[in-house]
């Protein structure tokens, strides 16, 4: 049983559909984590899907009897028991039933996280490859125009012994 839960301040009901399928999408996208998507560790994809799938309680289950006349009446005896004491049990149960349900939602949340942060990382480590790339042709780039500056100094200079010579023949 999963409770997903959906909030609006509207009080219109197309609003409201629209907030509800946001919810389910979410859900969705949360539920289908792959293994990539849990840092490739099949154990944990393992206990979080046993999380979402097992967090309910059951508060009016009670554990079976043995077989036989003795085994039905410890049971029969077990179910008068629990229907006796519900109400005072039911405010605990309710409480730890709530605790789950809450524990699953934040877990989800923060899984919901993580594969954000996985996604932001995948993009920053491509983005720095990019970049070294690009500071490895600035690099080139400033060497190369180096080399220019230097030979465009020789040339001057060459130019200018060139002018004094044309100057003292004639």
């Amino acid at each position: 049983m999963t409770i997903i839960w959906s909030r609006t301040n509207s009080k219109n009901a197309a609003a409201s559909i629209e907030a509800v399928e946001r919810a389910l999408a979410d859900a969705r996208k949360l539920n289908d984590l792959s293994a990539e998507d849990l840092l490739g560790d099949p154990y944990l994809k393992e206990q979080v899907q046993s999380l979402r799938n097992e967090w309910a309680i059951d508060m009016a289950a009670t554990h079976p009897g043995g077989d036989g006349a003795l085994g039905k009446l410890v049971s029969i005896f077990r179910s008068l028991v629990r229907r006796a004491t519900w109400w005072y049990q039911l405010p605990q149960w309710q409480q730890v039933h709530q605790f789950h349900g809450t524990s699953v939602r934040v877990v989800d949340s923060l899984l919901g996280g993580m594969g954000l942060m996985r996604q932001r990382i995948l993009l920053l480590e491509e983005k720095a490859v990019k970049l070294k790339s690009l500071e490895e042709q600035l690099g080139i780039a400033y060497e190369r125009q180096r080399v220019l500056m230097e030979e465009v100094s020789r040339l001057r200079n060459e130019v200018q012994e060139l002018k004094q010579q044309i100057e003292t023949k004639s």
